[in-house]
């Protein structure tokens, strides 16, 4: 609560809860989701308007069949080897923006 009184505008999470809970003390902030959500939580994930990290395919053309609007982030790994996609599979990474409920 401290940090929205100041100013702070967005937040990253481990978890979907852990947004839920951001999302009751805010309605407006963006709230970025690092951890894996599964795809059958979509509903819930677009109604409060969360952002999710994408690094699976399958996952996200799951979501995308869910049918909901989703915000994603795709992390691209830029060298330290322990989160995003690889720069090498930039060519697979476009394909994530041809599903039409990934924002």
């Amino acid at each position: 609560q401290q940090l929205l009184q100041c100013g702070v505008e967005g937040f990253a999470v481990a978890t979907l809860e852990e947004a839920l809970t951001l999302r009751q003390l805010d309605a407006q902030c963006e709230i970025l989701i690092l951890g894996y959500v599964p795809f059958w939580q979509a509903e819930e994930v677009s109604r409060h308007r969360l952002t999710l990290t994408l690094t699976d395919w399958e996952n996200a053309a799951r979501l995308n069949e869910a049918g909901y609007p989703i915000r994603v982030h795709v992390p691209i790994d830029t060298g330290m080897r322990r989160l995003g996609a690889r720069a090498e599979d930039l060519d697979k990474l476009c394909r994530f923006y041809q599903f039409p409920h990934l924002q």
